[in-house]
């Protein structure tokens, strides 16, 4: 695997995040940040609240962790819309019944800049709430403005509005889902929504919608549906006059084009959402651009202007507070210095982007940069440090897995299928090496499904697809320090970045923000020191080497289940890297990996001509399904020598 193509890969994969779905609740259900309140503090809250009336619009200030409360008189039967418009934070609204029952919470996609519509049909007389919350506990101040659209008994408009409103919430909440089901399910609803914001001539409804839509037809990686989408929302955003949306929607086709490799047409439309973020004043989403456009640089090759562009980006992304999303720039800032071969700057940029990644909790950011410093690692010939800082990046993703083993397996395997490459890097790793148990343990992780189609056993039968991979003493070591070390970072980071938000400080909260500022910057040594030793650690001696016989205790589960099976059965693990392949041969007494020379391109030509040649019945299918066995079967069974046996089942 060649250091340039990894690394370029995963810059692309942190582009990702920069769509973070958004969360949109309707009718009962709650967020965790959304809990009815209790009666004590629900009458506190009434007695706070001011009087929201029609025809008097209200503006104000609202900070990060604020919440601002309203309160509107409503008769049975009355319809109420209330529009909440919102610059330079990033808010969700909630409205209460006068028992306190939520019957609309609303978030979409707007991000700091941009409208909140909020409809409510009530069902009782009496004071209804409605409350505007800041989203991010330390965002900086913002304005926004809440005014009462119609306050009145409801037309066929209204209802229209209602079912407009409901199937775009419910649209969001299906769009979260992973999974193709969940986006299909979002598009119905999205579609709904928009023949009802047509049909009240609502153009901002209508163009959030098609945006959204675009949005989820990329995640299905339809682009050229998405490209649709967005050209279609473009001039009803523009129409409306919402800039900080358009820019919204010049991002998406951006990131559309960039997907279809037109580089030129997505660097472009990413340079006319840049110009608008800046003329609204959006620094979050002016960083954003920034980064995507330090993406398309470095895909072009043109590694000193990506470089700038994320230089750029990175002091945005810190004003605002943005901790994922400085950590993502940080890691693309590395990604890039790698490759220009300043490997120290590299390093010390990953560092903080691990810390960053901990001190919010995210175990997919860990993942994704523990990932490239394994290719950092490899790349310098240092491949057993780069194993060690694999298994680490696998294991973030499986805890991931393991929190989402209660949702459908569709779900399950879609996730896992857009990491997959971080777990196919480490077994190309392993493989290379000769440490063929590991190797097995981790596409056994990938292989728990077609286990169970081939022996029909239950999963609770299987190997766990989500367990942690085993470890040699010496890595279990040092991810005790690792973890110590780190949560050392996280714990100092979230108080630091909890105190540096305030507008001012008591003077004791000043002591403890310095205080906070010095025990970091040792911590972050320390890690800086802890990767030195691994450095020499894992540089010096073989010790995975001497430590292969009591990991092949614990890395052999599927030997023993081959020893269950008919005799003359075999597990086949196949590994389609860039330039080769590598099939890993397990029977019930031994291991043995071979490859043969083939691209990845090769390969899927060859399997696409056996699939048409099947499809249209017209040429004889023999031969390409000869030359794809003896690409794919034909070195494991070089591989069994005399461990081969006749008639021989295949589990692959």
């Amino acid at each position: 695997m060649m250091p340039g193509r990894s690394a370029l890969v995963k810059a692309l994969l942190l582009l990702g995040v920069l769509l973070s779905p958004t969360l949109a609740y309707a009718n009962p259900r709650v967020s965790p940040t959304q809990q009815s309140p209790t009666a004590d503090t629900a009458a506190r809250q009434e007695d706070e609240a001011r009087l929201l009336e029609a025809g008097k619009p209200i503006e104000r200030a609202l900070r990060g962790g604020e919440t601002h409360v309203y309160q509107v008189r409503m008769e049975a039967a009355q319809f109420l819309h209330t529009d909440v418009v919102h610059r330079g934070v990033n808010v969700y609204v909630a409205a209460y019944d006068p028992d306190g029952k939520l019957v609309r919470a609303v978030f979409t996609i707007s991000g700091n800049y941009g409208l909140e519509p909020v409809s409510v049909l009530a069902e009782v007389s009496g004071n209804y709430r409605l409350e505007v919350h800041a989203l991010e506990k330390d965002a900086p101040a913002g304005n926004y403005a809440v005014e009462i659209k119609k306050l009145g008994s409801p037309t066929e408009q209204d209802r229209a509005r209602l079912a407009a409103e409901d199937a775009f919430l419910k649209g969001l909440q299906w769009r979260v889902l992973l999974g193709p089901k969940a986006k299909q399910e979002a598009l119905k609803q999205f579609e709904s929504a928009l023949l009802n914001w047509h049909a009240v001539g609502d153009r901002y409804g209508e163009a959030l919608t098609l945006q959204n839509m675009g949005l989820t037809h990329f995640m299905l990686g339809e682009n050229q549906k998405a490209l649709d989408r967005y050209n279609q929302a473009l001039p009803l955003v523009r129409a409306v006059g919402d800039r900080s949306v358009e820019a919204t929607t010049l991002n998406g086709i951006g990131l559309a084009y960039d997907t279809l490799g037109e580089e030129q047409k997505a660097l472009d439309y990413y340079n006319r959402a840049l110009l608008l973020r800046r003329a609204v004043g959006d620094r979050a989403g002016e960083g954003m651009a920034l980064n995507n456009i330090g993406v398309v640089y470095n895909a072009l090759g043109e590694k000193q202007k990506a470089l700038g562009s994320y230089n750029q980006a990175l002091p945005l992304r810190r004003a605002v507070r943005d901790r994922a999303g400085e950590a993502i720039t940080l890691a693309n800032i590395g990604i890039n210095q790698a490759l220009l071969g300043q490997n120290k700057e590299a390093l010390d940029n990953y560092l903080r982007a691990l810390a960053l990644a901990r001190e919010v909790r995210d175990p997919l950011s860990e993942g994704n940069v523990l990932s490239n410093l394994m290719d950092y690692w490899r790349s310098l010939g240092n491949p057993s440090l780069a194993i060690f800082i694999g298994k680490q990046a696998v294991n973030a993703v499986q805890q991931i897995r393991r929190s989402i083993t209660g949702l459908e397996e569709e779900t399950q395997r879609s996730f896992l299928k857009s990491k997959e490459g971080i777990y196919r890097d480490l077994v190309e790793l392993l493989i290379s090496e000769g440490r063929l148990f590991e190797a097995q343990q981790v596409l056994g992780l990938l292989k728990v499904q077609e286990y169970l189609d081939f022996t029909r056993a239950t999963r609770a039968e299987a190997p766990s697809a989500t367990s942690s991979i085993a470890l040699t003493r010496t890595e279990i070591d040092f991810g005790k320090r690792y973890e110590a070390v780190t949560d050392q970072i996280a714990a100092l980071g979230r108080e630091w970045s909890e105190l540096s938000s305030k507008a001012s400080r008591t003077p004791e909260e000043e002591r403890r923000f310095q205080d906070l500022s010095a025990k970091l910057d040792s911590a972050n040594r320390a890690l800086q020191g802890f990767f030195e030793d691994l450095y020499s650690a894992f540089g010096k001696s073989r010790e995975a080497d001497k430590e292969q016989k009591d990991l092949q205790r614990n890395a052999s589960d599927m030997q023993s289940i081959l020893q269950g099976l008919e005799p003359g059965t075999v597990a086949l693990y196949t590994l389609v890297a860039l330039e080769r392949i590598f099939v890993l041969v397990v029977t019930p007494d031994a291991q043995v990996a071979r490859q043969s020379t083939i691209s990845a391109h090769e390969l899927r030509d060859k399997v696409f001509k056996f699939w048409k040649v099947l499809r249209s019945g017209d040429e004889d299918p023999l031969p390409p399904a000869q030359e794809l066995y003896r690409i794919l079967i034909g070195p494991g069974s070089e591989g069994l020598g005399c461990l081969r046996r006749e008639n021989s089942d295949v589990v692959s």
